[in-house]
This record gives C-alpha cells, sequence and structure tokens, in this order.
C-alpha cells in the first residue's frame, strides 16, 4: 500500500477549487491539489511488484546513475539501471484510486501546530517517470471535498513551490498491515499463529469399565398345559379302574 510517513520533498504543481452547484452557503468547497515526488523506484510495488522490474533492471550502472548517486538521490537497490520499456515508454499513467488519505503538510518549525492537514482525500490520476538511477518522479492527485478558507489562503502560498509531505492510508489498513505479523495470536504473541485460530481441541478418551453380567436364576420351564382331549382319556382310565378294583373287593 503507498504510503509516505516521513516527511518527503516535493512540489505543489497546482490548487484547483471543486465547489458543487448544490453546495450550502455554509459548506467549504474542495480541493483538488496535484503534487510532483521524485522517490526511489521500491515504491512502485506497493502498486504492482511487477512494475518495477519491467522499468529497471540490474546493471553496473550508467553515467547517468551514477550522477545521480553522487546527488544523494536514492536508489532502487539493485535495480539501477532502464530497461528498455523504461526508456521508451516515458510517461506511465496509472489508474488507480486510493481512498481515506490524510495530507499532512510540514509547515514551519511550530510542529504539529503549524502543520496543514487535509483529511479524508482521494489519490489518483497516477503518472510515473522512470529515471536512471532506480527513481521515479510519481505526478497525483489528492481530492479532498472539504478544505477551509484558511487553508485555502495557506495552499496559495504553497502552489509551484516545494514543500514537505506525507500521506498517511486510512486507520484502518495500518491496522491491518500492522496485523499481517500476528504477534499477538492465541495463545503465544509470536508462534505465527492466525489471531483467528482457535485454540487446539482437547481429545479425552474415557474407558468404560464393563460390569460383569448378573446371574440370573434358573426360572423353572413352564408346564405346558396337556390338551382337553388327553386329561379327559385320563380321568376316564382312573375311574375304570378304580371301579374294577372296587368290585373284586365284595
Amino acid at each position: 500500500m503507498f504510503e509516505l510517513l516521513n516527511p518527503t520533498k516535493a512540489k505543489l504543481l497546482d490548487v484547483v477549487v471543486l465547489s458543487q452547484k448544490n453546495r450550502q452557503p455554509d459548506e467549504n468547497p474542495g480541493a483538488k491539489l496535484n503534487f510532483e515526488v521524485q522517490l526511489s523506484a521500491d515504491i512502485l510495488d506497493a502498486f504492482d511488484p511487477k512494475l518495477k522490474s519491467m522499468l529497471f533492471m540490474k546493471g553496473s550502472g550508467s553515467e547517468a546513475a551514477k550522477q545521480a548517486a553522487l546527488d544523494g538521490i536514492p536508489s532502487a537497490s539493485d535495480m539501477p539501471n532502464l530497461t528498455g520499456i523504461g526508456m521508451k515508454v516515458g510517461k506511465l499513467s496509472w489508474s488507480q484510486e486510493l481512498s481515506g488519505y490524510k495530507l499532512v503538510i510540514d509547515h514551519g518549525m511550530g510542529g504539529k501546530k503549524s502543520d496543514l492537514e487535509i483529511t479524508d482525500g482521494l489519490l489518483s490520476n497516477w503518472r510515473f517517470i522512470p529515471k536512471e538511477g532506480g527513481t521515479v518522479i510519481a505526478r497525483m492527485s489528492f481530492e479532498s471535498a472539504n478544505v477551509t478558507e484558511a487553508q485555502f489562503g495557506r495552499l496559495a502560498k504553497m502552489k509551484s513551490r516545494d514543500i514537505e509531505v506525507k500521506f498517511q492510508p486510512p486507520e484502518e489498513a495500518q491496522q491491518q498491515l500492522a496485523g499481517d505479523g500476528k504477534g499477538d495470536a492465541w495463545p503465544f504473541p509470536k508462534n505465527g499463529k492466525a489471531a483467528d485460530q482457535a485454540p487446539p481441541q482437547t481429545t479425552t478418551t474415557e474407558v468404560e469399565k464393563k460390569k460383569p453380567a448378573a446371574k440370573s436364576a434358573a426360572k423353572p420351564a413352564a408346564k405346558k398345559p396337556a390338551d382337553k382331549a388327553s386329561a379327559q382319556a385320563s380321568a376316564a382310565t382312573t375311574a375304570f379302574v378304580a371301579s374294577a378294583t372296587g368290585s373284586k373287593a365284595h
């Protein structure tokens, strides 16, 4: 993500008043500020990781690159030379909008009290001009819908002059970048685990003790009732035997 957190030398090319037709009398107009900043080519990584290698390459360094190093201009590490594309592209337009930025213009020795701050800005209209020595001239526009009368007066005096600026991304984006280290992840701060990773689940294995089977008393088998015909025959036989025995006794 693009950011300039330290005061960086820039030139305020133009100050444009943006005023809507339906703006109320007590509402402040907006402003469009055009800047030019010379930066290390490393800044291109914030827009696309392949952009720098498309425009710059490794090499022993040309005379222009060596002169740039003597002038104190930051280089793109070990890629100071322009590629064939970098030599012929001239000015590269880049269509990308970055919202929620705060512009801080470091003005004077009075600290924050003398700084000019404009919040809720939109960065757009990017143009990159690659240079030998590993630097790029970046031009961009900063738009904000609420600029006070006092701020317009100060900006008018800065037009076409070199100033010190900072571009700070939204706080949410900064927190997200800071959270990428995942230093506060559970339960150890610096073990590299994701912050949203759930703690490991403990598996408990319970061994169920089997109770010996209860000895059940053997129940006598239920007698099956004899059928009706058999019962009648048995009774008749008993009566006949009893009758015959009685007759012999007399």
